[in-house]
Order: C-alpha cells, then structure tokens, then sequence
C-alpha cells in the first residue's frame, strides 16, 4: 500500500520544475494539455493576488517490496494509481492536477509526485475543502489502493 504526504506550496512553478527536470522522471498526466497546465492555472490563480498558497503538493510513495523501481510494468502501476488517486480528488474537490513519476529515491521507491493548484475548477476561488482534502487524503488513497490491490 502507498504513503502518501501532503504540503503546500507558494510556488507552482517550483514545483513543477522540480518534477520535471529530474532526470528519473518517467511519465507524467495532467488533467490537460501537459504544456498548458502551469499556464492555465496560473491564469486561474492571478485572479486573486492575496492568494499565497499556489499550489498543494502530494508524494505518493511505494514501497519497494511492492513495487519495483527497476520493472518499467511496475512503475507504469504506479503512475496509474496516482492518476486513477487524482481522478478521485478531482470528481470530489474539482481540482485540476499534474502527476510525474520518478524512480529516483534513495530508498529505491517508485513515487508519484502531484501537483495541485489552489483552486476549485467551479468556482475560481480557493479551495475550500483543502482541510477537508488534508484530513481525508490518507483514507481515499488507502481505499484506492485497497481497490487496485496494493
């Protein structure tokens, strides 16, 4: 079963550079054009220049008793399981997400690296449920991975 740990963050742009440019990193699904997610978003964003929190920031680990960094079948699973885990989040907090995998870790663990900008797709304000989302990120992916058999 995967860990998964949530921050936040003032810098999108940080955050996505730091998954991208990794050399470890394998695949990566955006809930839109790859090229236009950090643009659509911070268009989304400017809207609000109070907002000091652009993004939250998700690592979803495996261990590597489950999953094997080096099987290229292994890592494609885990990067379905954190798209399938933001499908999730998207339906229940309408939230745009980026998702990288890398195979980079000390510990040897595949590891998906999410990237969540800090607005709510309806409304165009903050997200209101982030609370909620902290709270509840544990026993979603729990249950996901519970359904995927992880």
């Amino acid at each position: 079963m995967s860990t998964v740990n949530i921050k936040t963050t003032s810098s999108m742009h940080g955050a996505l550079t730091y998954q991208e440019k990794n050399d470890s990193a394998v695949y990566e699904t955006a809930s839109c054009e790859p090229l236009s997610f950090y643009d659509t978003a911070m268009s989304m964003l400017s809207d609000n220049k109070r907002r000091t929190i652009e993004a939250l920031t998700i690592v979803q680990s495996f261990s590597p008793n489950e999953l094997d960094y080096t099987n290229p079948d292994h890592v494609l699973i885990a990067h379905q399981a954190g798209v399938a885990l933001c499908e999730i989040l998207h339906k229940k907090y309408h939230v745009m997400f980026n998702v990288v995998t890398h195979t980079d870790s000390a510990g040897h663990n595949v590891h998906n690296h999410i990237t969540i900008p800090n607005v709510d797709l309806e409304t165009g304000k903050a997200l209101q449920g982030e609370v909620k989302l902290h709270d509840n990120l544990v026993q979603i992916n729990d249950a996901l991975m519970r359904d995927l058999g992880l």
